[in-house]
Parts: structure tokens; sequence; C-alpha cells
């Protein structure tokens, strides 16, 4: 209101000298005058309007401690001037786990954390939060939480497993708990489980460790200590006396992972058909095999050698509809994303994640990750590729089993059967319309046009 009245001020002001002006002046000087004066009342108006220190302080009611109680957890809020802090109470271990940590904003409805906007209403000792799906939590102010939060730098880093499991290793890092598996092959040690994790006091918390457990709950609870340099952890709740621990050594050098979680890389790939139909299964299934299989799969070529060969990287869509020896029907699509292993005569998968996988309007899409396999690092628009696209027909060998003798209906190699790119970009490349292989009567779903590759760091 103080900005506003001093606008108007100053606007009267020049008001008045110019009407002052006209009985004095000319009136081209008193226009030049009338002008100037209003440009400064505007101006200083808009200034003032900067001014913010007046500002109603919304956040000095909510600093406080908070807590709400639900079927699973005890949740806590801890509001300052700079931070809004979210913990999960764990009483198993007798600490609180920090969730969340961030600077925030308020006004007088909302709270504004990382750009996310939660509406929130206080009335006296009561605070609720309602997030943008129209979900409220309600939270009463206490005193404190009268919980230690959960702390255990002794754990943090690298474990190797003595014993029985020393093709394992295991990370604690970031409230974050993983076990990797060596693959001999690879040279590198795969990530099997993960799990979060709190830890004090010689206890830790662990959720969803079972297929059973609760989402976000810290239902299992185990103890640990140190023999030495030797962390032992026992994973049923017991007398640490009665039950053998899994003991581990920390590592100095910390091993080859097959992920780099440190990696934002992404390489994306779009195969572009002269046709595809709308549903995969249903196209598969009136092709009237008992077993009909689609396949697209782009290899890239990681070390230069034309052929497939260890660590060559595979993405691909397999699609399937099978009559089972029973007469049950299963029809699947599944994006896949492999590492290729070659070891003589015999050929090993080793599958990771893939993702962003679609097909609309004759384009199958798919997003490879260096943070699920590390090699994606190494991939550039020069490594060679090839890119290959079939459709089979299976005839069952022996009745009442599921055996097959496959028969190749169509398909499409770029830029041939078995033959890798050399020399050329492949951020897009063009191969030419009906050069199919096999001459059946069906509708040819497997003519390629066109493949874009995008990396993006």
């Amino acid at each position: 209101m103080q900005q506003l009245i001093s606008g108007f001020l100053l606007t009267a002001i020049s008001i008045i000298l110019y009407n002052v002006g006209i009985y004095r002046t000319g009136s081209s000087m008193n226009h030049f005058a009338f002008i100037l004066l209003t440009t400064l009342s505007i101006s200083g108006c808009e200034l003032d309007f900067s001014n913010t220190s007046n500002d109603p302080d919304y956040k000095a009611e909510l600093i406080g401690t908070w807590r709400n109680t639900d079927s699973t957890n005890t949740h806590y809020l801890k509001l300052t001037q700079e931070s809004f802090q979210r913990s999960t109470g764990i009483e198993s271990i007798s600490c609180k786990a920090i969730t969340f940590n961030a600077p925030y904003q308020a006004n007088k409805h909302n709270l504004v954390l990382e750009g996310e906007s939660k509406n929130y209403l206080l009335t006296e000792d009561t605070l609720t939060l309602t997030d943008n799906k129209n979900i409220s939590f309600v939270y009463q102010r206490i005193s404190d939480s009268q919980l230690d939060t959960c702390n255990s730098p002794e754990l943090a880093g690298v474990w190797e497993s003595a014993g029985d499991f020393i093709a394992k290793r295991s990370t604690l890092t970031n409230n974050q708990y993983k076990t990797h598996y060596e693959r001999d092959v690879l040279s590198c040690f795969k990530k099997d489980n993960e799990w979060g994790y709190a830890a004090h006091n010689g206890k830790i918390a662990i959720k969803g460790f079972t297929s059973n457990s609760e989402p976000d709950a810290y239902q299992h609870t185990f103890d640990y200590n140190f023999s030495g340099e030797t962390l032992r952890l026992y994973y049923i709740k017991s007398d640490p006396n009665k039950i053998r621990p899994e003991e581990l050594i920390k590592v100095i050098e910390p091993p080859t992972f097959c992920e780099d979680e440190t990696s934002t890389k992404e390489v994306s790939v779009k195969i572009t058909f002269s046709s595809l139909p709308d549903n995969l299964e249903s196209h598969l299934k009136e092709l009237g095999g008992e077993y009909n299989t689609f396949d697209t799969k782009l290899t890239f070529d990681m070390d230069h050698s034309a052929s497939l060969s260890t660590k060559d990287i595979v993405l691909g869509l397999r699609s399937e509809s099978k009559i089972k020896a029973d007469g049950s029907l299963i029809q699947i699509t599944q994006a896949t994303l492999t590492a290729k292993v070659v070891d003589g005569p015999t050929s090993y998968d080793y599958d990771f994640n893939l993702e962003r996988f679609t097909m609309n309007d004759n384009v199958i899409a798919f997003t490879a990750k260096a943070a699920d396999i590390a090699w994606i690092n190494d991939i550039t628009l020069d490594t060679p590729i090839n890119v290959a696209s079939e459709v089979a027909i299976g005839t069952r060998i022996t009745e009442g089993e599921d055996n097959f003798k496959m028969s190749l209906q169509h398909a499409d190699y770029y830029p041939a059967e078995k033959t890798y790119t050399s020399g050329i970009s492949t951020g897009l490349l063009e191969d030419p319309i009906n050069d199919i292989k096999g001459t059946s009567g069906n509708e040819v779903i497997v003519d390629i046009q066109t493949v874009e590759i995008t990396i993006s760091e």
C-alpha cells in the first residue's frame, strides 16, 4: 500500500506542476515537463514495488518440528527459515532417517520445494500438506522428535564378501545397500539387488528386503559389528553368538561395475519401417503357426571386429505368439538390452534394463543408458552397427511338447545380413525399400526405411 501511495503522490505532483506550467509558459515546454515527471512517477512506483522488505514472513509460523503417523511409519518434518527436512522414524533401531532436505519458499497458501508446489493449511498446531495428486498429510506440532538422526559413517564404502560369497561385492552409500555379483567373462560386477537402508548404533533396518515387504517400510532389522577391520552382518535379528554372520572386508580399490551409475549418457534409437501392425501379437497370431516371432535387433560392434564378440551391445524388441502344448496361448512383447558374450561356439546374453520403449506410427524407439550398462559410455556415432528385423513361423516338432522348427518368413538387414557399417556416421541411415528376404504371401512388417541414433551426455 505504501508503494502505491508514493506512486500516486508523485503523479499528483506532476499534474500540479504541469497545470502551473500551462499558466506561466508555452505549451511545448509543458508537454515535455509532463512527460518527464509522469515517467519519473511511474518509475518510482515500479521501483517501490520491487521492495519486498515489508512482505509477511510466512515461514515464521511454520518453523518447528511436526509429526505424522500412518499405518506403517512415523514421519517428521523439521522446518527452519532455510530448509525443509523430512524424515522417517524407525523404532526398531531408535533413530530417524532423513529422506529429504532442501531449501523452500512459502507464501500464504503454498510451499515450493525443488520447483514443486504443495498447498498447506495451518490451524493452531496442525499442519496439512496437500500434493498435486490431491493427497493430504496431516502433521501435529511437537516439541522434539525424541529420536537421534540415523548415522553410520563406518558402513560407507565397498565391501568384499569372504568365504562362500567371494564373488560378491556390497556397497553401502547414500542410504542405498546394493549387492553385486561377478560376471567373469564380462570382467565386471553386475548389480543384483538394491534396498534402502538406515543404520544406527550397531543395527541396520532395510526397506523391501523381502518380496512381501510393505513399500517404504523398514521391516527387516538385523545387527552388525566389527571384528578388527572385518564387518560382520547378522541377517537374522538374533543373538550374534547364535548365528554365523556374513563377513566383509572393505575394498581399497573399488572393482569395475557393469553399470556406471555416475554417468548420464544415453543412446536413443528410432527405427522406421514401411509398415507395422497396430498390434504385433494379434498380427503374429493370425500367421497360422504354433510359435510365431518378430525380432528387431540393433547390434553395436564395440571392438570393431566386424563379428559378434565379447561386450558387443544388442538392443532389441521381441514379440511372440505361442500355442503351448496344453493348448493355452502366450503372447509377449518386450524390449531388451543385452551384453552379448561369445565364448567359442557358445553365446551368452546378460540382460539389463531398456527404458522408454515405444512403437507408434511405424516407428520402434528405445533408449539405453550407461547407468544400466557401462559400455554405453564407449558408443559414438562412428561405432559400427548392424540392424536385423525378422519374422519367423514355428511348427511343433513333437506333439505335446514345446519344441518347434522355425521357418523364416521375411527379413531385412542394414547394411546387410551379418555385416556392419564401416567409416560412416550412424546419426541417420537410409535403407532401400522392398529389399527384404523371403517370399511369403503374408503382410511384410520388417522392411526397414531409416535408422536414427542420437547420443546425449
